[in-house]
């Protein structure tokens, strides 16, 4: 069924564009309040889901006329990021103008734990900030320089750093 029994997709687009509200923990709102929003259920209620399933829902964004698109879902990165199904998508509807803000993922505190589509070079990849020790990442929290797959490839990781520069170095950015 199209709900969200997981709550973490509710989470995700209240954070994003929530009314201001008050609470046990003071104001909250989120950030882009005028925004409109499609949701789009690309995991099953238990929260698990395909690849297949998940550029699926890239592409009912893209047809919908989306131009954000955020993503807080992943799995291992299975191989070269220039051909991993999820990011050649991303990449190709990023050349058409969309943005994709992608979590990085919960696999840390270990290097090369960033997985897929996060690790696509167009996408805005976000780890997680700790809230005891920031701006440090949380301890859960993935980290690069890329997915394990490069971790014992580092010609592989020279070449997509050649293509791609800085965009292949992920997160962008903690939240």
């Amino acid at each position: 069924p199209p709900l969200d029994f997981q709550g973490h997709g509710h989470w995700c687009s209240s954070c994003a564009l929530g009314n201001p509200m008050d609470t046990r923990f003071g104001r909250v709102e989120g950030i882009a309040q005028e925004a409109d929003i499609l949701h789009i259920k690309a995991l099953s209620t238990a929260g698990f889901g395909t690849e297949f399933g998940i550029i699926k829902a890239m592409e009912i964004a893209y047809n919908k006329g989306a131009k954000v698109v955020s993503m807080s879902l992943g799995g291992d990165l299975q191989s070269s990021i220039i051909e991993e199904p999820e990011i050649k998508v991303i990449e190709g509807l990023s050349k058409l103008g969309m943005i994709f803000v992608v979590a990085a993922g919960n696999s840390g505190p270990s290097e090369y734990t960033i997985g897929s589509p996060a690790a696509a070079p167009s996408a805005i990849t976000v780890g997680s900030m700790s809230l005891t020790d920031a701006p440090l990442p949380a301890y859960f929290s993935s980290r690069g320089p890329q997915g394990a797959w490069y971790k014992d490839r580092p010609d592989d990781l020279a070449q997509i750093k050649q293509l791609y520069g800085d965009n292949a170095l992920k997160p962008d950015c903690l939240a």
